[in-house]
């Protein structure tokens, strides 16, 4: 990824992206497949990219699939790098229906008050304060403070990185909406994906 953004190539590959993202929507929809929401990483250079909103309008009129099958993940220092121009690009982005996320929410030295007059649905909690829950008080005091936090705002949490039962109910008796992990599922192929249902963990 950096060699793309330093090459200049980080655009191109981008809205390839994000393309091929709308085209597998519209194979699974055509498929009968259940519905999904499906996430797409975004660079700081694609963020401030005045294409970005009407690549991503044509895609959404060429696969017809809603936005809100669609999400996308910026990191904070993304967000800080001119938070003005981002507020302007995701609010249009959220006008489609996209979802907006915060990815590794924690380790950019913002705040949830820079946060508040963005329009962000999801905040991605980083896994190095997930993957010692177990064992560090503070990082359970930071966790449970951020979630209870961003759904003051509104703003659903998902916790990164979980890899055990325990770290698990934790995030739930701390009410984490989401969570993702080798707990959930090791990473698998598209193939194996499009077999399986959706994965529902009730063993609390």
């Amino acid at each position: 990824i950096p060699l793309a953004e330093q090459s200049g190539q980080i655009l191109a590959l981008g809205n390839r992206v994000i393309e091929k993202s709308f085209e597998y929507l519209a194979y699974r929809e055509a498929l009968g497949l259940y519905p999904i929401l499906l996430h797409i990483n975004l660079s700081s250079l694609q963020l401030n990219d005045p294409n970005l909103v009407p690549f991503v309008k044509s895609m959404v009129q060429t696969y017809n699939i809603p936005g809100h099958y669609i999400g996308f993940e910026i990191t904070e220092t993304t967000l800080l790098t001119d938070i003005k121009h981002a507020k302007e690009t995701l609010e249009q982005l959220k006008s489609l229906g996209i979802c907006i996320a915060i990815d590794d929410f924690g380790t950019g030295y913002s705040s949830l008050s820079q946060l508040k007059n963005l329009p962000v649905d999801l905040l991605k909690i980083d896994r190095s304060f997930v993957m010692d829950l177990e064992n560090d008080p503070d990082d359970r005091k930071i966790v449970e403070a951020i979630i209870a936090m961003a759904h003051k705002l509104n703003i659903k949490v998902l916790a990164e990185g979980i890899e055990t039962r325990e770290q698990w109910k934790m995030l739930v008796s701390f009410q984490c909406d989401f969570g993702q992990g080798y707990y959930v599922s090791k990473a698998i192929t598209v193939d194996e994906f499009n077999q399986a249902g959706p994965i529902v963990h009730n063993d609390i």
